[in-house]
This record gives structure tokens, C-alpha cells and sequence, in this order.
């Protein structure tokens, strides 16, 4: 069974740009903002966050 899943969909649209941002990352020794807005823009780390306060 296969399933569209509207999320992965967003994220593999994103990761490009994510992965461009990995030697800033690594150099910066932190996450870009760049990162974190390209993750809320498709509620990736809402997923995160919703879990977090369920546990």
C-alpha cells in the first residue's frame, strides 16, 4: 500500500536546500535558522512539538 503523504512531499522538496545549508551548519556548529524556517514552513517541527507535550 502507498500512500501520499502531503509532509514527505514538502520535505523532499526542502532537503536541497537543507543539505546546501550543512557545511554552515557544521562551520556554525548549529542548526541555520535558514533550517528551522524551511522546517515550520511545511510543519515539520510542529510534528516535534505536539509530541513533546503529549508525552
Amino acid at each position: 500500500m502507498n500512500r501520499a503523504n502531503p509532509m514527505l512531499d514538502e520535505l523532499q522538496k526542502i532537503l536541497p536546500q537543507i543539505a546546501a545549508n550543512a557545511v554552515t551548519a557544521e562551520q556554525g556548529r548549529k542548526v541555520p535558522y535558514e533550517n528551522v524556517r524551511l522546517l515550520k514552513s511545511c510543519s515539520f517541527i510542529a510534528l516535534f512539538s505536539l509530541r513533546l507535550t503529549a508525552v
